[in-house]
């Protein structure tokens, strides 16, 4: 009785079950055990290799949204910064002019930055367009005021001293203007980096996964050179194990890990 509840018993069942089956492998031809064992080893291949090739699907599209938009949208807002300035300093430079050849220098490099801003904003709206809209506007306000304060000017004589009073009130809607639109900018290339930040870590996080043999993700490796602020140091495990494995002579001109 005590053989048959044995034998009765679910676990029991299961390993006499796991010994039939191992007792029916072992009596099938060597030709069918080693077609058996490379159809395994081409499925486990093949899953390894579709899940590699989603990743790089996804790590490219993360990559291409970090060149493509952020930083792009980062690269073009200081672009208008450096218009800006531009700008900034042909109205100081108009203002000061002594002689029509002067005055009609400071008004072309005013031309000339306006144009430069123009083409800075217009790759701050391809990279962004939501934010790129309130800049456009304020843009436009800023070319009128720019435009209105030549045409002042112009009239002007080229004694300072005899200038209108409007000048100076112009002078100062310009100037106020311009730090307006400077600040909106700048606060869209903040935006711009710390979503670049964001993008970066994404990156690093998927291409930096902990693998058994590789050191960690925060160990010193092959580090994104930026000069974004607020940027982190991606790090490479597979780049920094292999320049460990490479003698200092073959590393060429890679950059060395500290």
């Amino acid at each position: 009785m005590l053989q048959v509840f044995k034998t009765s018993l679910p676990g029991h069942r299961r390993s006499v079950a796991a010994a039939r089956w191992l007792a029916r492998l072992g009596r099938l031809p060597l030709v069918a055990r080693l077609c058996a064992a490379f159809a395994l080893v081409y499925l486990f291949g093949a899953a390894v290799g579709l899940t590699g090739i989603a990743n790089l699907v996804s790590i490219k599209a993360r990559t291409d949204t970090l060149y493509q938009h952020d930083m792009h949208g980062a690269i073009s807002a200081e672009r208008a910064q450096s218009a800006l300035a531009a700008l900034g300093r042909a109205q100081l430079a108009l203002t000061m002019a002594t002689s029509s050849t002067e005055r009609d220098g400071a008004a072309d490099e005013i031309a000339a930055a306006l144009l430069q801003l123009d083409a800075a904003l217009a790759g701050v709206q391809q990279a962004a367009p939501a934010q790129a809209a309130p800049l456009l506007r304020e843009r436009q306000r800023a070319g009128e005021l720019a435009q209105s304060y030549v045409a002042l000017l112009r009239k002007q004589p080229l004694d300072p001293l005899q200038f209108d009073s409007a000048v100076s009130v112009e002078g100062h809607f310009v100037t106020e203007q311009l730090q307006r639109l400077s600040s909106q900018v700048e606060a869209v290339r903040r935006q711009q980096e710390r979503q670049a930040a964001a993008t970066v870590a994404s990156v690093a996080g998927s291409s930096c996964a902990p693998r058994p043999g590789w050191p960690p993700c925060s160990a010193p490796a092959c580090s994104l050179p930026s000069r974004w602020r607020g940027l982190p140091r991606a790090a490479c495990a597979p780049n920094w194990a292999a320049s460990r494995a490479m003698p200092p002579t073959s590393l060429g001109a890679l950059p060395q890990a500290t």
